[in-house]
């Protein structure tokens, strides 16, 4: 178990919950996901503090600025909806 603790601290999890990773990295993290049960709920834990996190520092944008965001988005799934 000491072996698990370690690898929880090394910091691989962060960059795994960030998919700031290395594929085989991540295939690593997955097959000891699938090992240790205790990785998985360690990783749930920081998705859920991540979530929180920007929940709670999210800001709301101008009503402006939406209207910009929501019209380039309905002009690139348009664009792409006609490429195919």
């Amino acid at each position: 178990m000491e072996d698990v603790k370690a690898y929880i601290e090394s910091g691989i999890l962060e960059l795994y919950v960030l998919r700031y990773i290395l594929p085989e990295e991540k295939l690593q993290v997955e097959a000891m996901i699938q090992k240790h049960p205790v990785i998985k709920a360690e990783i749930v834990e920081m998705e859920k503090a991540l979530e929180q996190y920007a929940i709670a520092n999210a800001i709301e944008p101008s009503k402006n600025q939406r209207n910009k965001i929501l019209n380039s988005l309905v002009t690139n799934l348009a664009h792409v909806y006609y490429l195919r």
